[in-house]
């Protein structure tokens, strides 16, 4: 993460609105001021941008960011351009601050977040997220750092980065996890742990099922069985097509005599409802006579009703007729205070076109004031446009001298390459000559070390085989003591329970001649000794056994290296072949060093060349653009006056906001007052046109009502009723009615159905002597019947059997085969776990330990180099590995090397100088390891806030001159308020 430009406003001691441009302070520069003048805040901002939360000790006080110089309700803003891996981003926060809300009292409004990324094709910013938790999410993502890393690897505050150095070797483990890509070995160690365990319960799986599916039968007893299983199940097909034969005739006699009772039967039941359907005809006939009368009477019902209807309407136009006109009345008694409101609304008008026109006017000299501000912006940028052509034709006239004078020493003559071209080959073939003597000489000698040492480890191992079968024959002697002591301590605790006259409960004797005296002694547990004895003896055996192992290999390695030094030609030592390679390495380096150099000046002549012409074809295109920045900023100046006059001479933002102010006011006003106007003026209109529509539906209502009294008499009289009431008393409601006419309906229909059935089945109804015949030819087919059944059963069962045993056979075949696989399998993903998860014998360490620790050397190794700097070779780090490490741990602890004494200690043994340095050290080389080993973050920026203090004049010189030379591509801020780092840093 490389930072760009900050910008800040209302956020602690930063009322303003802020801007830090740190491309254009360079990749190392000074904040200095005085304790207390907001240089911290700088970190504090820029932290909040990317997290959220404030740094290190101010964790958790990220309300009291809102700064107490600003007013209820101006809100606070951060905002940070930072690059993360090549691709631009811009982040803004909003922290809490207090408002006014609707009701006027002051709250708290919520925090706010957004992140930018450029668009490499447009320039321009787009949307990445618009919500806290997704810009958390997004930045920590790609950063790789929480807040607490940040502020320790990176922001490096008020001397908290020490804490780095200071951790314990588990806390170290807890960083470097997320700082290096060491997720994949942890990954894989995973991996291969799971797939070994699903192995294994697929091994123990098919194992059981071939347990329980063999249960004790060889493969020829499964044979025979399938073979007698096919047997009988043919002999029962045979038998069951016979069966099936019987047993469809016996069906087809009792199906046809079914039939013929059937229709007997149906005979009987049709003559039965024809007879039922014939006795209802009365109940028929009353049943038609009522639908009638109620259909006379149903269109005489529906004009009663609408008769009452409209007897009800005109009951209620008579009450609104006389409320309506007193409304009326009480409306237009408010006439003359209407006429007063519309002459106000006359004068309102007036004033606020009077002030529309003010407002315009300076409306236009304020758009005037806004052209005359962003014309001096751009005259200063033209000017600064104008400075940077004139610097940069200047250092490009500079560099084209350098240049020319660069190509003419640059060139290289034909015969110069021959000659080292030649050289090199000859110190090439040298070199081949010497490294293969040197590399059979070497063979040699590594076997004969090697013979010795197997030597050395057998006399060793038998050494201690002789010491361990002493100490199994020590033990055996204790125990055989320690045996003997304890019998006579149960003696001496008989003796004592021993009473004259009673017996002895191991003799049974009454007399005591002479029982055994003396206390118990204290003694170690036998049983324990037993156990240290068995330990020692089985120890010894083991130790015999390694001991002739060791005398095998010993004598195998001495047999090799004879053999070698047998089938070798005779070569000097060792030191001599080592000094003449040596010697051949040096010529060989010095000639290729001396070919490179040449191709580089082939390459630098070339080049040089090129940038010859650039720059040529760069000053014409300089001349250009140093006329047309000159013409621009005479443009600017010219402009800037027209419109200083054009805008009155200074800003008119004030007036115009009164102005506004007032035009609001009057237009609140006026608005009161025309509402009050059109309020009144609708309510008449709207009660007058009440009134006339209801003075006109009265006597269309009156007229309807006689019209509908004249039908009702001719229709009562036309259809024969005495008067309403017996009108009402005949008719019925639709449903009844319904229901009546789908009663008569279904009688008539049944009817027609009965006699027409009886007639279809005339002749049928003697049939009954079939009952006997249909119980004679059931019994048949039901014994048919059984007798099928019964044989379709055993054949079922015996296919059954046939298909378990198939099944079986093919089943024990396929998991025998799976199982030899998987055994297979097993074992090698077995042995991949066990050594990934540092469970095997003399390999106890996991695999993402073991790289953490490779890493955490590399880490010390480069450290070390920038502390030897930053010390004056004084000081190393030193990974120490010690008391660390244990069983499945690597030691991630520090010491510090001191040359003047050539002892290692304790980094907290240092001074408050010397740690410091120790500690940047360890930051710079952390941040070095990470970005070459392209880890989960890009650490191409440290900022350092105070602990400069603590050093003398030699070690702050030589800490800002190691930090200048070491920074690379890294941009390095350091927050002081140490006044002598002024003289020291020009960039500030």
């Amino acid at each position: 993460m490389r930072p760009h430009r900050l910008v800040l406003e209302n956020f602690g001691a930063y009322r303003r609105r802020t801007s830090v441009d740190f491309d254009g302070l360079g990749p190392l520069f000074l904040v200095w001021g005085k304790t207390g003048s907001g240089k911290t805040t700088l970190f504090d901002a820029m932290t909040y941008a990317l997290y959220g939360k404030a740094p290190g000790s101010r964790a958790g006080l990220e309300r009291q960011l809102w700064s107490h110089h600003a007013e209820l309700g101006e809100r606070p803003l951060v905002e940070l351009e930072f690059s993360l891996a090549e691709r631009e981003y811009r982040v803004q926060r909003i922290p809490p601050y207090r408002r006014r809300k609707r009701g006027g009292e002051a709250g708290e409004a919520p925090a706010e977040a957004a992140l930018w990324r450029r668009d490499p094709a447009s320039g321009g910013w787009e949307s990445v997220a618009d919500k806290i938790t997704e810009v958390d999410s997004a930045i920590q993502r790609g950063i790789g750092l929480t807040v607490d890393e940040f502020s320790k690897i990176i922001l490096l505050p008020q001397g908290e980065f020490q804490r780095f150095l200071e951790m314990d070797s588990t806390e170290r483990v807890t960083v470097l996890e997320k700082l290096f890509p060491v997720q994949i070995h942890d990954a894989v160690t995973r991996l291969a742990r799971d797939r070994s365990r699903i192995a294994a319960a697929g091994l123990q799986r098919l194992t059981a099922e071939l347990d329980r599916l063999v249960e004790g039968r060889s493969p020829e007893e499964d044979q025979a069985a399938l073979e007698e299983s096919t047997t009988r199940c043919a002999t029962l097909i045979s038998r069951r097509n016979d069966s099936l034969e019987a047993l469809s005739q016996a069906d087809s006699a009792l199906r046809n005599a079914q039939a013929a009772a059937e229709r007997a039967r149906k005979a009987r039941a049709a003559r039965f409802r024809l007879e039922g359907l014939e006795a209802e005809a009365d109940n028929a006939r009353r049943r038609r006579e009522r639908i009638a009368a109620a259909r006379a009477a149903r269109p005489l019902v529906r004009l009663l009703d609408e008769l009452d209807s409209v007897r009800k309407e005109h009951a209620l136009l008579q009450d609104e007729l006389a409320a309506r006109a007193g409304l009326l009345a009480e409306i237009e008694s408010h006439q003359e205070e209407m006429a007063a409101l519309k002459g106000e609304a006359r004068r309102r008008v007036e004033a606020n076109s009077a002030l529309d026109r003010e407002i315009g006017e300076l409306e236009r000299a304020a758009d005037a004031w806004a052209q005359v501000v962003k014309g001096r912006e751009r005259i200063e940028v033209a000017r600064a446009q104008l400075g940077e052509v004139l610097a940069r034709e200047r250092a490009r006239a500079e560099r084209e001298t350098s240049l020319r004078v660069a190509h003419a020493q640059s060139r290289v003559s034909p015969e110069e390459e021959l000659d080292l071209r030649q050289g090199l080959e000859r110190a090439r073939g040298a070199l081949a000559a010497a490294q293969e003597q040197l590399r059979l000489a070497s063979e040699l000698d590594t076997l004969a070390r090697a013979a010795a040492q197997a030597e050395g480890e057998a006399e060793s191992l038998e050494r201690e085989a002789e010491v361990r079968e002493g100490e199994a024959s020590a033990m055996r002697l204790l125990y055989e003591d320690l045996t003997a002591r304890t019998e006579r301590n149960h003696a001496r605790a008989l003796a004592r329970a021993l009473v004259e006259g009673q017996p002895c409960p191991v003799c049974g004797s009454t007399e005591h001649p002479s029982p055994a005296a003396g206390g118990e002694e204290s003694l170690d547990d036998p049983e324990r000794i037993r156990g240290l004895f068995d330990g020692a003896r089985d120890l010894a055996a083991a130790a015999r056994g390694r001991a002739e192992a060791a005398r095998e290999a010993a004598a195998a390695a001495r047999d090799r290296h004879e053999n070698r030094r047998a089938a070798s030609p005779q070569f000097p030592d060792l030191e001599s072949l080592r000094s003449e390679l040596g010697l051949c390495e040096s010529a060989f380096g010095q000639a290729t060093e001396l070919v490179r150099a040449l191709e580089e000046r082939r390459g630098t002549s070339g080049a040089l060349e090129r940038q010859l012409e650039a720059a040529r074809v760069e000053g014409i295109q300089a001349a250009q653009a140093l006329l047309g920045a000159r013409e621009a900023l005479l443009s600017l100046e010219s402009a800037e006056a027209t419109l200083l006059a054009q805008a009155g001479g200074d800003d008119p933002a004030v007036r115009l906001a009164a102005a506004r102010d007032r035009r609001v006011a009057g237009a609140a006003e006026l608005e009161s007052v025309e509402r009050k106007v059109r309020e009144w003026s609708e309510g008449r209109e709207r009660v007058s046109a009440q009134l006339a529509e209801t003075r006109r539906r009265l006597p269309l209502i009156e007229r309807r009502l006689e019209d509908l009294l004249l039908e009702q008499a001719a229709a009562l009289e036309k259809a024969g009723f005495d008067g309403p009431a017996a009108l009402r008393a005949s008719a019925l409601p639709d449903s009844e009615l319904a229901e009546l006419e789908k009663e008569a309906e279904a009688h008539g229909q049944a009817l027609a159905a009965a006699r027409a059935e009886m007639a279809a089945l005339a002749g049928d109804e003697g049939l009954d002597t079939y009952e006997q015949v249909l119980e004679s030819l059931a019994e048949s087919a039901r014994s048919a019947r059984l007798a099928y059944d019964e044989i379709s059963s055993a054949l079922e069962a015996a296919q059954a059997d046939r298909s378990r045993l198939e099944s079986r056979a093919s089943e024990r075949e396929r998991l025998t085969t799976e199982r030899s696989e998987l055994e297979l399998r097993y074992a090698a993903l077995n042995s991949l776990a066990l050594l990934l998860n540092g469970e095997l014998p003399g390999r106890r360490l996991p695999f993402k330990h073991f790289v953490l620790g490779m890493y955490f050397r590399i880490v010390v190794e480069r450290a070390s180099l920038r502390l030897a700097q930053l010390s004056d070779g004084r000081y190393a780090l030193v990974a120490d590995e010690g008391s660390s490490v244990g069983r499945g741990k690597v030691g991630l602890d520090l010491l510090v090397r001191d040359s003047y004494t050539g002892q290692s200690r304790a980094a907290g043994t240092l001074s408050g100088g010397e740690r410091f340095l120790t500690a940047l050290a360890l930051a710079l080389g952390l941040a070095d390891t990470i970005r070459d080993r392209s880890g989960a973050a890009a650490l191409e920026a440290i900022f350092i806030d105070e602990g400069f203090g603590s050093l003398d004049d030699e070690a702050l010189d030589r800490a800002i001159t190691a930090l200048d030379e070491v920074r690379g591509a890294r941009t390095i801020g350091i927050v002081s308020h140490v006044a002598e780092l002024r003289t020291r840093i020009p960039s500030r």
